[in-house]
């Protein structure tokens, strides 16, 4: 498959060139039966990549002019790729306790999830 970006339907400004997604989703081990999550996915360079090493991928975009569904699944389509599992619009940041997370699922300030400001 063509992973291009001249060959691609759909771009962003900050869409990430393919050969640099390609070592990413390497170094990550991407593989069948891995899930792998992109916090700032964008235009999902980095997920059309993983999932072309057959993981299933996830997604996470805080800016909704780039986070464009149908476009990005598109692209997968047009690689011959499953699309990722799941796209979520919001600031990955605010999806983990502030202070970061224990093991104990507490933040480092001691209180539970869901108990922050």
């Amino acid at each position: 498959h063509d992973f291009r970006l001249s060959a691609r339907g759909y771009l962003g400004r900050t869409t990430l060139p393919p050969e640099l997604a390609f070592l990413m989703a390497n170094e990550a081990r991407a593989r069948p039966g891995c899930a792998l999550l992109d916090p700032f996915c964008g235009t999902c360079s980095t997920l059309l990549s993983a999932a072309r090493f057959g993981a299933t991928t996830f997604g996470v975009e805080v800016d909704a002019r780039v986070l464009q569904r149908e476009p990005i699944r598109a692209n997968f389509a047009a690689a011959g790729l499953p699309p990722p599992a799941r796209l979520l619009l919001a600031d990955a940041a605010e999806l983990l306790p502030r202070g970061g997370a224990a093991a104990d699922g507490k933040g480092d300030d001691g209180a539970a999830d869901g108990d922050h400001v």
